[in-house]
């Protein structure tokens, strides 16, 4: 695939994608079959600062999708932010009754999803 099937992201919000128009990948190009959870830890101290600055919901979202996309998931820029190509993000609680100083996040494909829907007896 040539290098003009992706879009040029305008220099002017370059700032606001992590790794600008270099390592864009066309998500056509890429097997939904053999995608593999995804998963991605943020530490305790970077949300406490993200509450202290005020954060958004949709920043934090915001957020989250940077690192998800530089870790090689579906996530593509559109004109409202940056959004899930396809999948699902779930958060991961791996001791609840114990306070973690990470917060762990795994992205899973529609087919991972499916599965898991499926064993819980639901569609």
């Amino acid at each position: 695939m040539s290098e003009q099937a992706l879009p040029k992201i305008p220099d002017k919000y370059l700032d606001r994608v992590l790794g600008g128009n270099q390592g864009a990948v066309d998500p056509s190009q890429i097997d939904s079959n053999s995608r593999k959870p995804i998963a991605i830890v943020v530490s305790a101290q970077d949300v406490a600062r993200w509450y202290v600055d005020k954060v958004s919901p949709y920043e934090f979202t915001q957020k989250l999708l940077e690192r998800f996309k530089a870790a090689g998931a579906p996530v593509e820029w559109s004109p409202r932010g940056l959004r899930l190509i396809e999948g699902r993000i779930a958060k991961v609680r791996m001791n609840p009754a114990k306070q973690d100083e990470w917060f762990r996040y795994v992205w899973l494909s529609n087919d991972y999803c499916r599965a898991i829907a499926a064993s819980d007896g639901r569609n």
